[in-house]
């Protein structure tokens, strides 16, 4: 304990001349986010290091920023309230805020700390827009009351309608009606809202051209915002909406399968969307496929239709998640979990797809195949997809791979996996400790 104390006083006297590369080193540590350290000390730490923010001008430090401010944990709370009060840099009180909204999430203090979120509307510390979907984020925690949930739901559905700010009050509201604490009439009122938008004809953006010393530079129009700030609200708060029980079964179903009709028109460019956005809808469906109030018919569906549009590294993943989490042991999905690891070794011998990055999506994703418990119970090609599966990821992983350290470790401790496979992973991982 007293070792931590001393160095991280070395580290908040170090911080006060730091360059950006020690700066950023020092941030890296474990131990500033470490449990064990005072909170007097997080508190100095997370003060001097988001007061040099302005400084620095670095998005990846940004980043770094709320990361390590999240680690800090709750003992910090204070200080980033301060920060963002006092601060006269928004890059500084935002990356306060952010953080702020994180670790109060995570530490169930949504009740305690709405009303701090509220009073920032009426002063001007941060951003309109960030302040409301902030206070839309902490109404979705179960801890938040129902009547406060009410309050704001009324309050931002009036301002819809004269405010600058839509686009923000319609991300706020998409998580509003689906928190715990809203009701089943709230719920179904933002779900048509949101479909609505959802039916309607995105307008394509404008770019313009002109020239500059270094070369031509094409700026897109204002168009662009309804990709990148509206539509990805939209996608996510339907599927929350429709995974949050309070949505009648029927417009459950009638609302996903207009979601894989969409998915579809977009995948054979019948629709042009933004590559992000297409990602965010099959992200969507399979959140929805998870859902445990999903029937088995909803699931297959939405599976099939990734299936016909799995020919990209985006697609791969979401289906390999889709099949780890889902309880479907049946027949009819043994054959679609086979026919999608077939798919994805095909993926994996595509001359478009041997970059090392996407050999690793995609090893990771077969891996993730693996476990599904229904694949290889009754034939024998079932069985060969895992050894090759196994094969794959053992050849692939290393230091420079966590994510398919991750799977092999859980292929490791799985109960569905052949004995000899166990066994010649738990080998490999004995080899690598000793």
């Amino acid at each position: 304990e007293e070792l931590r104390r001393q160095t991280g006083e070395i580290f908040l006297q170090t911080l006060k001349t730091a360059s950006r590369s020690v700066r950023g080193v020092i941030m890296e540590a474990e131990l500033c986010g470490h449990p064990s350290l005072s909170k007097e000390l997080k508190q100095k730490l997370c003060i001097d290091i988001v007061r040099n923010l302005h400084l620095l001008r670095s998005d990846q430090l940004v980043e770094g920023t709320v990361s390590l401010l999240m680690k800090m944990g709750g003992g910090i709370l204070s200080s980033l309230e301060q920060l963002i009060r006092e601060s006269s840099y928004p890059v500084e009180r935002e990356v306060s805020a952010r953080a702020l909204l994180e670790i109060v999430m995570a530490e169930s203090k949504a009740n305690e700390f709405l009303p701090f979120y509220r009073s920032l509307e009426s002063e001007e510390f941060l951003p309109l827009g960030v302040v409301f979907r902030s206070v839309g984020r902490l109404c979705s925690h179960p801890d938040v009351d129902g009547s406060r949930v009410e309050e704001v739901y009324r309050d931002y559905s009036e301002k819809l309608r004269e405010s600058p700010h839509r686009f923000d009050l319609i991300g706020a509201l998409a998580w509003v009606a689906a928190a715990p604490g809203a009701s089943r009439q709230m719920a179904a009122d933002i779900a048509l809202q949101l479909i609505r938008l959802f039916d309607c004809n995105l307008p394509s953006p404008e770019v313009t051209r002109s020239e500059t010393e270094d070369g031509p530079m094409f700026v897109l129009g204002k168009e662009t915002e309804v990709y990148t700030d509206l539509l990805p609200d939209v996608i996510g708060g339907v599927a929350r909406l429709v995974c949050s029980g309070k949505l009648a079964p029927g417009v459950c179903v009638r609302t996903t399968d207009r979601l894989i009709e969409k998915y579809d028109a977009v995948m054979e460019y019948r629709e042009v969307w933004a590559p992000g956005n297409v990602v965010e809808l099959g992200e969507a469906l399979s959140r929805i496929a998870r859902y445990e109030g999903s029937s088995s018919e909803v699931r297959k569906k939405i599976i099939e239709t990734l299936l016909k549009n799995a020919r990209n590294l985006a697609t791969a993943r979401i289906l390999s998640e889709v099949f780890c989490s889902i309880p479907e042991n049946t027949d009819p999905f043994s054959v679609l979990a086979e026919t999608c690891m077939d798919r994805l070794f095909e993926l994996r011998e595509h001359p478009a797809y041997q970059e090392r990055e996407d050999q690793h999506i995609l090893v990771a994703a077969v891996g993730r195949m693996a476990l599904v418990p229904s694949i290889g119970l009754s034939d024998k090609k079932g069985a060969s997809l895992k050894r090759r599966a196994v094969e794959a990821l053992l050849e692939e992983v290393g230091p420079g791979y966590p994510e398919g350290n991750q799977v092999l470790q859980e292929l490791a401790l799985s109960e569905h996996l052949p004995p000899e496979l166990a066994e010649r992973i738990s080998t490999l991982r004995r080899f690598r400790d000793a």
